[in-house]
């Protein structure tokens, strides 16, 4: 249930007191890292291996991919943990070590039956976005929807205040969930004054830090983004990647246009959806660390580096595209060039920075592109089955479908019209887990329960029936909580030309997880492990506590 804002403040403020690093200071990092790509599936790393650059260059200097593969502990076979794979939950999960039924961020966007709304995870009318308009459709943002302390408030919590904490990411749901409550910055892309912006919950003074402003003005954009993103390598190192036919491609992304070269048109935003949106938070995030004084003395610092760009490139070209080849080798040496600008900024270079690199989900193939080598993909959207599921409640309960029995479907969570259902005397509980038993049955669908059921573990003592299960909460999770099989996913933004994710199955919760730092054993692990298991092993590692909703586990093969 919810946290009420005095109680959860009471609980910070009681940490403050009595929480106290237990490692000595040559023991703990100067500064945690958290880089979180956005749709990296496990696998590009040990398919593109081949081009990437070793984990130290011949001049000494670190490498991208590798050095955190080989220098850390790398997990290729971690999965996010819960069902719903989407980046708001990901990203509370990876931050919070607990998950979506404790976090609460159960999806980007959720139903209220209260007030018959949608609801952006990250909304919060008292907390204005400092470049936005007046406007009354616009929302502002905040973490108040975040149910759990994030590693990086314990961080700051542990050492009275002390540590600076700063977020950048192009997306605001993925700077304000690593950020948490009580970051001192956290900042996304505003694509109206094509820079960085924040919220007054960061910000009560209601304006930019300076050094944020005279980045704005830097007009980083325009100097470093070429006017046309063409493939890095020769033709045939793409060889097992697909020039799909421009039919098989989303859209025309901000007139980026469907396959290489991809114009980037001079002024705009489009840059967001190719690899110079990654370097444009990566040298934001080096920004920070410089003006912010970041790692300078023993007090630990948290910076947080969400990679958006990723996942917009990846939905428009899908996981299999050359587009995302090139991408990925791309980041590999944006990643190197992060490291060797960052070692200068920290007292006693990377040797005194953790790094924890990992993914909030990944993603299935375009439907259309798998099909069209025999694949047995389908497609479906919530529309497909709106009129479907009301038929049904028409002819079980007698509902009449003219009054939208079925309120929202988004993200694995139907909704029903409780208002209706108490016009008409039904009672929510009967009337949702007949609709999921009969749901279950139809094409696409693998499995659908009630949140009660849910809730209460009554469902299939399955892997994937669990997934659904950690990512219910008892107030924002739909009365039907479901999931479409493996091979025929659910699109509700991108169609069949673009590739979707959000499901319970591998490919949308394969993430990889690697840690690097003086406190970590190098190697390659198989153990099972999750993006909740980030938050306590980082908590561990540092001498701080556990988060308050944490419940992954501390990696302890991996500490030295």
């Amino acid at each position: 249930m919810y946290l009420s804002k005095i109680s959860f403040y009471t609980i910070l403020l009681f940490v403050t007191f009595f929480a106290v690093p237990n490692t000595n200071a040559a023991e703990r990092p100067k500064l945690v890292v958290f880089i979180a790509i956005d749709q990296l599936r496990a696998d590009y790393l040990t398919r593109f291996r081949e081009f990437l650059l070793p984990p130290v260059q011949k001049n000494g200097l670190p490498g991208g991919f590798r050095y955190f593969t080989d220098k850390g502990a790398f997990y290729p076979t971690a999965e996010t943990g819960h069902g719903t794979n989407v980046t708001a939950p990901g990203h509370a999960t990876l931050s919070t070590g607990a998950l979506p039924y404790t976090h609460g961020i159960v999806a980007n966007r959720w139903f209220d039956s209260e007030t018959n709304q949608v609801v952006y995870g990250l909304e919060d009318h008292n907390s204005k976005v400092l470049t936005q308009t007046d406007a009354p459709k616009e929302k502002g943002r905040s973490p108040k929807n975040l149910l759990s302390t994030t590693i990086s408030d314990e961080i700051k919590t542990a050492f009275g205040g002390k540590s600076i904490v700063g977020t950048v990411a192009i997306k605001d749901r993925a700077a304000i969930l690593m950020g948490g409550h009580r970051a001192d910055y956290a900042l996304w892309f505003d694509d109206k004054i094509r820079g960085l912006t924040t919220s007054s919950y960061y910000s009560k003074e209601m304006k930019l830090p300076q050094w944020v402003e005279q980045w704005n003005k830097t007009n980083w954009i325009d100097k470093n983004v070429p006017l046309a993103w063409e493939r890095m390598l020769p033709r045939g190192a793409y060889a097992f990647s697909t020039q799909a036919p421009t039919k098989n491609v989303y859209q025309n992304y901000k007139g980026l246009g469907q396959e290489f070269p991809h114009q980037i048109e001079k002024g705009g935003v489009a840059f967001q959806g190719t690899p110079w949106g990654s370097a444009y938070v990566l040298e934001a995030a080096l920004e920070m660390a410089s003006k912010t004084g970041m790692g300078k003395d023993e007090i630990t610092d948290f910076l947080g580096v969400g990679i958006s760009s990723f996942d917009i490139a990846g939905h428009a070209f899908g996981a299999n595209s050359e587009q995302m080849q090139d991408f990925f080798i791309r980041q590999d040496r944006l990643l190197a060039s992060f490291l060797k600008k960052l070692q200068h900024t920290v007292p006693g270079g990377l040797a005194s920075i953790t790094f924890v690199l990992t993914a909030d989900h990944g993603v299935t193939e375009i439907p259309s592109i798998a099909q069209s080598v025999g694949m047995p993909f389908k497609a479906m959207a919530p529309e497909d089955f709106y009129a479907k599921a009301e038929s049904f409640l028409e002819k079980e309960f007698g509902l009449n479908r003219k009054n939208k029995p079925v309120a929202y479907i988004s993200e694995n969570n139907l909704y029903l019209n409780t208002k209706e259902l108490v016009v008409n005397k039904l009672d929510p509980e009967v009337v949702a887990q007949k609709l999921a038993r009969w749901l279950a049955t139809q094409p696409c669908f693998g499995m659908a329960y009630t949140k009660w059921e849910l809730l209460a573990g009554k469902h299939a003592n399955l892997h994937f029936s669990k997934r659904l299960a950690t990512s219910t909460h008892a107030v924002r999770s739909g009365d039907v909580v479901y999931s479409t099989t493996g091979i025929c996913p659910q699109y509700e933004h991108y169609g069949v030309q673009g590739a979707e994710h959000g499901h319970s199955y591998t490919h949308d919760a394969s993430v990889p997880i690697m840690i690097v730092g003086k406190s970590f054993k190098p190697g390659r692990y198989f153990q099972k492990a999750t993006l909740a298991d980030i938050a306590p092993t980082i908590a561990a590692s540092v001498g701080v506590s556990p988060t308050t909703g944490s419940e992954g586990r501390v990696l302890a093969e991996i500490i030295r």
